[in-house]
């Protein structure tokens, strides 16, 4: 007898796991040690059409744009799946403490969860303070991440996309 409820919820994850898998390949075809760098620009509109231009000579563009409550934000990719280079800039004359996550960070891309549970605990070891424990974060589903501020004061973050069973 046909059971919709087992054969649906087995198509969806075989779907799932389709969708996920050909994600991961275009946002990490090769292996790029750096997930993501963003910086503060002192003037959004001309900061983003700087490098909206000068980019685009690279083959890559402007493929998220948000207008947060502290900030404007742009970020830039090769494609629309995964941004590499954001700017943000405060509004209003915020100071930057108002940026909230886009202060200028460094982001190492990582393998797996357990690869930023290890990196966060050597980088406690070694020093460096927590900026945010490991754990998944807001910004889509399948982000999991960690904080640290280095001994010398540079935000540092450890980042999978990773959907499970993957991670």
């Amino acid at each position: 007898m046909f059971n919709c409820c087992s054969d649906w919820t087995k198509y969806f994850f075989i779907a799932t796991t389709i969708v996920f898998g050909v994600m991961l390949f275009f946002c990490h075809m090769g292996r790029n040690p750096l997930d993501h760098i963003d910086i503060k620009v002192s003037n959004f509109a001309r900061s983003a059409a700087f490098y909206d231009s000068l980019l685009s000579k690279l083959e890559m563009s402007r493929v998220m744009t948000f207008n947060k409550k502290e900030a404007d934000v742009a970020g830039y990719g090769f494609n629309k799946l995964k941004p590499a280079f954001w700017i943000a800039c405060a509004k209003n004359n915020s100071s930057d403490m108002d940026l909230g996550d886009f202060q200028g960070h460094i982001c190492f891309a990582a393998p797996s969860r357990k690869a930023v549970d290890a990196w966060y605990e050597e980088g406690l070891r070694l020093g460096a303070k927590d900026n945010g424990k490991p754990g998944f974060r807001y910004y889509h589903p399948y982000y999991y991440a960690a904080f640290l501020i280095s001994p010398d004061g540079h935000k540092l973050e450890a980042a999978t996309h990773k959907p499970w069973p993957f991670a």
